[in-house]
């Protein structure tokens, strides 16, 4: 389960940066990416143990 969502998460981010690079804004991308990094280990880290 967690892996599905980390991987829904992951494929959002991705769709989100290619239509930014199509459209010509490029200056966020890391900070989106940097962003979704944080945003995912504080995600995985509030599933409980028995979970994971």
């Amino acid at each position: 389960m967690k892996s599905f969502a980390v991987a829904a998460r992951a494929v959002g981010l991705i769709a989100h940066i290619v239509e930014e690079i199509e459209s010509g804004r490029k200056d966020c991308m890391a900070q989106k990416l940097y962003d979704f990094v944080e945003e995912n280990t504080l995600y995985t880290n509030r599933i409980p143990d028995e979970v994971k």
